[in-house]
């Protein structure tokens, strides 16, 4: 059907554990699935996202398709209009950038800017400079959008002391919404008790790849998607012994490795089909 003509959307049912036939069907062209047993509300909500005209879905497998994928959505849906800073934990490459950015566009504040500061490439002295600058700092030129700081562990005495007094002043009433990311690893004495404690009531935590091998296999296949159309002469596919050497791998990279290792399966590749 996806061959001829416009199909309408598929939603499918599954009651089989594996992600092989989720991530199968999914390629083909479905738009979602739902895993049996499930009460008749998740079937009218997640039928309502499928049908949504293409410029109004914010729904369906954005992130990954498994059970932490999905309630990471949903965990974002509530958080999305709230005001109060947001803390997303993770492994290096598992996306916190990705989420942030989704917690932005989801939110009532998308039309005005997303602005990010990485403290890991700018020097302690530079650090207030760059977040909270009254003419060029991050939070004056987010204006009412939000202000993502990756690292924020590494938020140098002054700026963390800045921050505390900046979000007490604001209160969540006016300015940016602080959003900041860390390593899992974050500890409470990571920041000054008074900015952790005030950031990490609203915390995000994203699963690594290595609990969630089916997100892996996911993921490659988007990505193989989009580098094979780039290519003058397609691959016709990735081969089930390439998609089996995923899912055992516990990629200690995530997201960063996955792509890495799928460029360079498909540059050294002879015939047309990816393999391990």
């Amino acid at each position: 059907l996806c061959e001829h003509g416009a199909p309408p959307p598929f939603l499918f049912m599954t009651g089989q554990g594996a992600a092989d036939q989720a991530v199968r069907l999914l390629r083909s062209g479905a738009a979602d699935y739902l895993m049996k047993p499930f009460d008749m509300g998740q079937f009218l909500e997640r039928l309502t996202q499928v049908i949504t005209p293409p410029g109004l879905a914010t729904k369906g497998p954005w992130f990954g398709i498994s059970p932490m994928a999905r309630a990471l959505d949903s965990d974002l849906d509530r958080l999305a209009d709230r005001a109060e800073p947001v803390l997303i934990l993770g492994d290096g490459g598992t996306g916190k950038r990705l989420v942030a950015h989704r917690l932005h566009r989801l939110s009532d504040r998308r039309s005005a800017p997303f602005i990010a500061v990485d403290l890991t490439r700018l020097s302690p002295q530079d650090m207030v400079r760059e977040v909270l600058d009254p003419d060029s700092g991050a939070f004056t030129r987010a204006g009412e959008g939000s202000v993502l700081i990756e690292r924020i562990g590494r938020a140098s005495a002054d700026l963390q002391a800045r921050l505390v007094a900046a979000l007490w002043a604001s209160d969540g009433a006016a300015g940016p919404r602080l959003i900041a990311t860390d390593g899992a690893d974050l500890m409470p004495d990571s920041l000054r008790p008074d900015l952790y404690f005030h950031m990490s009531v609203l915390t995000l935590k994203i699963p690594a790849f290595r609990s969630r091998p089916e997100d892996a296999v996911w993921l490659m296949s988007r990505l193989f998607e989009g580098m094979n159309a780039r290519r003058s002469v397609p691959f016709r596919g990735i081969s089930p012994q390439a998609e089996q050497a995923v899912r055992a791998h516990d990629w200690p990279g995530n997201g960063r490795e996955l792509r890495a290792r799928l460029m360079r399966a498909m540059a050294m590749a002879k015939g047309d089909t990816v393999f391990p």
